[in-house]
């Protein structure tokens, strides 16, 4: 597996794992599924489009309720990937995952 991969796997899990602290198993898979009928975006595929996960996020749950879910899963995604918390007042989820990707892969590369 690539290093993309192992990162995206990372993000996964830790995306996963956060919607369904938030919401429960049932409502996560109710989630997921609203993501792939109306956004065509599935799981597998959340790590490569974070933009329109967010925007599908925010779409979904509007304004107040997606900055607290996506502020959550921020949080996640930093104590997966041991970051700053700092990340949290200067990053959207998109931007966040995107960083994490980037910054992992030139951890690897320099390794």
């Amino acid at each position: 597996m690539s290093d993309n991969g192992k990162v995206s796997e990372i993000l996964l899990s830790a995306l996963d794992e956060s919607l369904k602290d938030i919401f429960g198993k049932t409502a996560a898979k109710a989630v997921y599924y609203h993501l792939r009928t109306q956004y065509l975006i599935g799981l597998e595929d959340i790590p490569k489009k974070p933009r329109l996960f967010a925007k599908a996020i925010r779409e979904i749950f509007g304004g107040a309720g997606a900055e607290v879910i996506e502020t959550l899963i921020v949080k996640d995604l930093c104590a997966k990937f041991r970051s700053s918390a700092q990340m949290l007042d200067i990053c959207t989820l998109e931007d966040c995952m995107d960083k994490l990707k980037l910054r992992s892969v030139k951890e690897n590369n320099s390794s």
